[in-house]
């Protein structure tokens, strides 16, 4: 089984080894899909992270915990990219939750009042079982 919904199209698999690109680790726990983002999320790697969404949506994947607890740096670009998921994953009809945001990104998200639209959770399993 791949390890990627990427992993058997033409286009880049989710899970990068470039420094220059934010890693996107796709997991399954139960019927729900963690993505484990992992450092500098700016504006030239945010669509990286988008076309990964679309294409588990396009999948069938309708719960999501978007792990940021691994995130070194976040831009708006990056900030736009967690809200663009998070609304595409809504007009989908699914769920989108977001877990472990270091004390930088939780700053950024409470700036623009984005914690007043995400569900933060601290710890995955409890962002999983709430569901």
């Amino acid at each position: 089984m791949p390890t990627s919904p990427a992993a058997t199209s033409e286009r880049p698999p989710l899970v990068q080894s470039a420094a220059s690109r934010p890693e996107l680790g796709v997991r399954k726990v139960d019927d729900v899909t963690v993505l484990d983002l992992r450092g500098c999320v700016t504006s030239d790697q945010s669509a990286h992270f988008r076309e990964g969404i679309q294409e588990l949506l396009h999948g069938g994947t309708k719960k999501f915990v978007v792990n940021l607890a691994q995130v070194t740096y976040m831009d708006s670009a990056g900030v736009g990219a967690l809200l663009g998921a998070y609304k595409s994953i809504r007009a989908a009809g699914g769920k989108c939750k977001f877990v472990g945001p270091p004390s930088q990104v939780l700053r950024t998200l409470q700036r623009v009042n984005l914690h007043k639209v995400f569900e933060l959770f601290e710890d995955e399993s409890a962002a999983i079982s709430s569901f």
